[in-house]
């Protein structure tokens, strides 16, 4: 029921806004759901996430009176080919295959722990920004545009649902790719059959998990795909247009710290044709506009509540990229830079396309050239699109790598952490815009096949292994499965803020030779319940070797006197039970799983075990 209302609750917005701008369902969907975040956003700022919530339906009420009042005196009127169209029957294909591809998912990726989720859980208890200094969130400077879509959808639980949050990431990204259907009209609807498989079937060539995940890197490519497809697939823009793309600007430099970076890019590519065609009007300053206000009111919340920055670029100095020139860099850091080249310059094996990264530029060259030829009135328009999305990879790759020698820790570094994501936001959103003009090239005739759509889409599933569109359609619930059996083995830590206040009460948490993501998982169950922030602080060793720390039984009965109320045993060896057994009331209670009381009533600390 909660999904339905978050549905219709979009649906109405959208429509209202057909009314009132005459536009199809599927080019305004993706703008609505702007809406409903940047209004959140605002409310956010002030600390009162909840009242967005309840006024996003006070615009719905308002909306749907003035449309009303408007009909009867006939200001507007019902257009049926911009309400109910080939396209917005897809959307309902896709929200129905959706919510049975999440039903019963849980979080269970490492980041999803560690703060994409957390963010969201924190956002859901405070009705605040997880940046605040009661939210449980380490990475309190990342951007909220994501999580504040995901908390409108789990807002219409009594309790956190954590599929929603699923749903509303693929909803959001859904929404991105709809404005291709605004060419299928109901005489050739069999197209908008095979354009739905397209854009379905298509991220999956870059993110295999696109559908069941939370993270945002797929939704960064998303958003710059859609903020340069309505720009170029306009032959007019319109004061709507603008605003439309400022908005998707806005969102996208507040999805992560890198959608800025891609904004840059898209507002260099648009500013660019814009001058090159001298067709500049005062009007085209919107988006540039609507980035600096999303970059700077997010700059200016974390310098209010001190949360830092989402990313320290402190230690990018000049002396220190001259050093790449002269040699001048850390053993480390040459190493990174050949492994960085490597990467770039060799066919990715382990990728479903097994090009090497360079190569996509020969693609996007290709496909622009394909895009001049068929439809030589926009040739101009199309080179500087594909010449604009060829410079700005060599930038954004550039980029990355400065972040990994100077940002990044020694161990993350020469591990290129997480490349491939990062690698794959730029060449996903790039590949879907020349892909989106490409069918709405065909859409238009320009190409004069019959057929060529389903071609592409023949193309497309040949390159898809069916495993992985299985993995969301046929067996989802073996996935699904898998997630509720991992959280099944930690779930006892999810209860224990019905016992907690999180006020006055912190766990400190005994994980032996935990690698990591059992730590952010308890940190995540234990929310709002504070833990500590370090995972290796949650493990005890004779050595740092394992990344464990070294403490005496003296210093831990000090830190939890002074910080905790709590100690919880997750996992345990038996140097921890030999080596501060004397702080527990009973060393036979000293088991995996189990929870303590710390009572600081005597001289010495006494650990007492919390019935189950």
């Amino acid at each position: 029921m909660s999904y339905l209302m978050a549905i219709l609750s979009i649906v109405a917005l959208t429509q209202i806004s057909v009314l009132w701008f005459k536009r199809k369902f599927e080019i305004l969907l993706a703008p609505s759901i702007f809406l409903i975040i940047l209004i959140l956003y605002i409310f956010g700022l002030f600390n009162c996430l909840h009242y967005g919530f309840y006024f996003i339906f006070l615009i719905l009420i308002f909306g749907l009176g003035a449309s009303i009042f408007a009909l009867a005196r006939k200001k507007i009127n019902i257009n049926g080919q911009n309400m109910i169209t080939p396209g917005f029957f897809v959307f309902l294909i896709f929200v129905i295959i959706i919510f049975f591809g999440t039903r019963g998912r849980m979080l269970y990726w490492w980041d999803e722990f560690s703060h994409w989720g957390l963010v969201v859980k924190n956002m859901y208890i405070n009705d605040t920004f997880g940046s605040l200094s009661q939210a449980t969130t380490q990475f309190k400077a990342y951007p909220p545009a994501a999580s504040l879509f995901q908390y409108f959808f789990t807002k219409f639980n009594g309790t956190l649902i954590e599929c929603q949050m699923f749903r509303a990431m693929d909803i959001m990204l859904v929404s991105l790719v709809m404005p291709v259907f605004s060419r299928v009209n109901w005489k050739n609807w069999k197209n908008g059959i095979a354009i739905a498989i397209i854009v379905f079937v298509t991220p999956i060539l870059f993110y295999a998990d696109f559908y069941i995940s939370i993270y945002v890197d797929a939704l960064l490519g998303g958003i710059f795909a859609f903020v340069l497809y309505t720009y170029f697939s306009h032959n007019l823009h319109t004061k709507l247009d603008n605003i439309v793309i400022g908005m998707g600007l806005f969102i996208l430099t507040l999805t992560k710290a890198s959608g800025f970076g891609l904004a840059l890019v898209a507002l260099f590519i648009i500013y660019f044709d814009l001058l090159k065609a001298r067709n500049f009007k005062w009007i085209f300053l919107v988006p540039a506009i609507c980035t600096i206000l999303a970059k700077v009111s997010w700059e200016i919340h974390l310098d209010i509540v001190e949360a830092g920055v989402p990313w320290n670029t402190s230690s990018i100095t000049g002396q220190g990229i001259l050093g790449i020139f002269n040699g001048n860099l850390l053993p480390y850091q040459t190493d990174v830079i050949g492994s960085f080249i490597q990467q770039v310059f060799t066919f990715q094996w382990d990728s479903t396309i097994k090009f090497a990264y360079f190569s996509w530029m020969i693609v996007w060259i290709g496909l622009t050239i394909l895009l001049g030829r068929v439809n030589k009135l926009r040739k101009k328009q199309y080179y500087i699109c594909g010449i604009g999305l060829s410079i700005g990879y060599v930038v954004y790759s550039i980029s990355l790598l400065i972040l990994y020698l100077f940002t990044y820790t020694e161990y993350e570094a020469t591990n290129l952490a997480s490349f491939q994501r990062y690698m794959n936001t730029y060449i996903f959103g790039a590949t879907m815009i020349l892909l989106m003009l490409l069918i709405k090239t065909i859409l238009e005739g320009n190409f004069g096949r019959k057929y060529a759509v389903g071609v592409l889409c023949c193309i497309i599933l040949f390159l898809v292994p069916l495993q992985t569109i299985a993995q969301f359609t046929i067996y989802t619930q073996k996935d699904i499965q898998i997630t509720q059996k991992y959280r099944k083995s930690i779930e006892k830590s999810a209860t224990f803020s019905e016992i907690m206040d999180p006020e006055t009460d912190k766990i400190y948490l005994i994980s032996q030779h935990n690698l990591g993501k059992e730590y952010w998982a308890i940190r995540y169950n234990c929310t709002p319940i504070w833990v500590p922030m370090r995972h290796a602080e949650t493990s005890f060793s004779e050595n740092v070797e394992d990344g464990s720390i070294v403490i005496t039984v003296d210093e831990w009965e000090k830190k939890l006197r002074e910080d905790y109320t709590y100690v919880y045993l997750h996992v345990v060896d038996d140097f921890f039970i030999s080596e501060y057994a004397a702080l527990f009331e009973n060393r036979s209670e000293i088991q995996n799983d189990t929870l303590f009381r710390v009572d600081k009533s005597g001289p010495h600390i006494e650990l007492i075990k919390v019935s189950d």
